[in-house]
């Protein structure tokens, strides 16, 4: 038996790390804007909300395991919104409406930001 070859450690590079990261909450922030605005349309719209969850939901968990804290709190921030939309104890409101799609604009804006260093 010879001598077995050797394995490179499982190294996972930061930068495309990173990329990835940029690109998934991209896509989730786009999904939470069209979420926002057909929830202002039809604001018992379950579904939508619960998917607007599950988007702020992975950029925090994402961020929060890639060492972001300030994007990973503030993301759970909006998820603490989300959840008083969710159980009744707020009302979706066009002004809250807006401030959600602002969140969205601060969020997008704190990803950039932690992805640049």
């Amino acid at each position: 038996m010879g001598a077995e070859p050797l394995m490179e450690p499982n190294y996972i590079d930061r930068t495309e790390l990173l990329q990835i990261f940029s690109a998934e909450s991209e896509e989730n922030l786009r999904e939470m804007e069209v979420a926002f605005v057909q929830l202002e349309s039809t604001p018992q719209d379950e579904e939508t909300l619960q998917a607007i969850c599950r988007a702020a939901h992975t950029i925090k968990g994402n961020a929060a395991g890639l060492g972001f804290p300030a994007l990973a709190k503030f993301a759970h921030g909006v998820e603490d919104v989300l959840d008083g939309l969710r159980t009744g104890a707020m009302v979706l409101t066009t002004p809250l409406a807006t401030i959600l799609l602002q969140t969205v604009d601060a969020l997008r804006q704190l990803v950039a930001a932690a992805v640049k260093g």
